[in-house]
């Protein structure tokens, strides 16, 4: 199984559009996350169209801004089990496993809706009760190692962060692409 995740910064621009479009065409995921679609509802679902994906959940942003959208294919056993303007959960029922749980998770990136936003993802991992895992768009800075520029990295903006993670368990996997984005 193949998942995509991408932090679009807008789907609305013709140029992200023929960029998904070509990752879709040249590695067939099974499952696409975009975060910060920043779209209309109209666009959004021109491009759940165009994807020719059979299911989609979508958050609408809000004015502009943030939103996000998970696709997927007929080939996978995906149900959703909770969806808010922060959080999508799923079950999976893969061939070869028995079952597990993916919460996509978007992170708000203003200072009076994070820990509001991050207990969506602390209480999907507390009560998961299958294997789970959790694709984030963090929206906060964990070390002053991922921060370049601007002012200093104070340690007490990434605590809220850094203590669900460790509460839960979670274990960073990295990414391809551009830091600092």
């Amino acid at each position: 199984m193949k998942i995509l995740w991408w932090i679009t910064q807008g789907c609305d621009n013709i140029n992200t559009q023929r960029a998904l479009k070509s990752i879709i065409l040249e590695q067939h995921p099974d499952i696409i996350f975009l975060s910060e679609t920043k779209s209309s509802p109209i666009i959004l679902q021109d491009l759940i169209t165009t994807s020719r994906y059979t299911y989609s959940q979508s958050v609408n942003p809000v004015h502009q801004a943030e939103g996000f959208l998970l696709l997927w294919n007929a080939n996978i056993d995906l149900k959703i089990t909770h969806s808010n303007k922060y959080i999508i959960t799923t079950t999976i029922t893969h061939r070869v496993h028995h079952g597990f749980s993916i919460s996509f998770f978007y992170g708000k990136p203003y200072p009076h809706l994070k820990e509001l936003s991050w207990n969506y993802l602390k209480n999907a991992g507390e009560t998961a009760n299958l294997p789970w895992m959790t694709i984030t768009d963090l929206n906060m800075i964990i070390s002053q190692s991922e921060k370049c520029g601007g002012l200093p990295y104070e340690e007490s903006e990434g605590k809220l962060a850094s203590d669900i993670i460790l509460q839960l368990g979670l274990i960073d996997m990295s990414f391809i692409g551009e830091p600092y984005t």
